[in-house]
């Protein structure tokens, strides 16, 4: 389940959580990326201010800041057209993926956008907002599956639209 939190001068200035019952903890963590990333555009506009997006999954941090490039470059593969064993190198979570590097445009090579990693659980206190939320996420995301709740939540509609669920 996932957690945004958005902080400007160290105040807690929004926030949002999400989940689905049927989805990963890495569909999630690109969920709360993607988000973090339209919200980031929402608020700097064409200010040319530097935001900065913490994350503490590797998998996401890695994905924007090494990856993602030579995915693009391959044809959204992680290997070149004609590499032995192309077809067993397909992106997991692509669509995700997709989605991020269209909110993304030119915003990490304008240096107006920086994802980073922070290490989770070590007492940081946007981190810690973050997996607070994000267990509201699962929370709901259980009573949803059990019919307790129905869904309103906008990041459970958005992620459900990306994987095609919706």
């Amino acid at each position: 389940m996932c957690g945004v939190v958005i902080y400007r001068e160290g105040v807690e200035i929004a926030q949002q959580c999400g989940g689905h019952a049927g989805t990963t903890n890495n569909q999630m963590e690109l969920t709360a990326l993607l988000v973090a990333i339209e919200r980031a555009g929402q608020l700097s506009g064409n200010s040319g201010e530097l935001v900065t997006i913490w994350s503490d999954s590797q998998y996401c941090v890695n994905g924007v800041n090494e990856w993602l490039a030579g995915w693009k470059r391959n044809g959204w593969n992680r290997k070149k057209p004609n590499s032995p064993n192309r077809a067993a190198c397909e992106i997991k979570n692509l669509e995700l993926w997709q989605a991020i590097d269209a909110v993304l445009g030119d915003a990490l090579t304008t240096s107006t956008l920086a994802i980073r990693w922070v290490k989770g659980h070590a007492g940081i206190a946007g981190n810690e907002r973050a997996d607070e939320l994000a267990e509201m996420g699962r929370q709901e995301a259980i009573e949803m599956r059990a019919g307790l709740l129905t869904s309103s939540d906008d990041l459970d509609a958005r992620y459900r639209q990306i994987m095609g669920a919706a």
